[in-house]
This record gives C-alpha cells, sequence and structure tokens, in this order.
C-alpha cells in the first residue's frame, strides 16, 4: 500500500516537471520567435523570404541566448539573496 501511494507520487512529481519543463519551453521558443521575426523586419526582409533552414538556425541560436540570459539573471538573484543573507544573517 505505501510503496503504491510512492510510486503515484513520484509519478506526479515527473508529470509535474516534464509539464513545467514544456511550458518552459515553449515560452522561450515563443520569445525567440517574436525576436527573430522582429529583427528581420528591422532589417527590411520579408519572413517569407528567409529559407525554412536559416529560419530555424536564427530561432535555435535565440533560444539559446535567452536560455543563457535567464540563466544569467537566476544567477544573479541567487547571489544577490545570499549577498542578503549573509548581509542581515
Amino acid at each position: 500500500m505505501a510503496n503504491n501511494f510512492i510510486d503515484k507520487s513520484l509519478d506526479t512529481i515527473s508529470e509535474l516537471s516534464d509539464s513545467i519543463t514544456g511550458k518552459y519551453d515553449e515560452h522561450i521558443k515563443k520569445k525567440a520567435l517574436k525576436q527573430v521575426d522582429e529583427m528581420i523586419k528591422s532589417q527590411g526582409l520579408d519572413i517569407e523570404d528567409i529559407e525554412e533552414d536559416d529560419y530555424e538556425a536564427m530561432v535555435s541560436e535565440a533560444m539559446l541566448e535567452i536560455k543563457e540570459e535567464y540563466a544569467s539573471n537566476t544567477a544573479k538573484v541567487g547571489f544577490s539573496l545570499l549577498g542578503l543573507d549573509l548581509l542581515f544573517g
């Protein structure tokens, strides 16, 4: 009985983790698509004129940059909180 409860709990946690990861990746991709579209338009080009492989490469690169930016910001927040804790702790 206890193992069944634990198994169900672990499955629920795993599903929740997958859901969060999926939503995070979806958010990153939407943001990257918007950035790439804006960049293309700002250069006076039409999105339809860009080859699909090139467009996908630009989106992929933008996604990596966004993830790096988020990771950097997360680290800064973590260090700031650690610093405040040390200061006021």
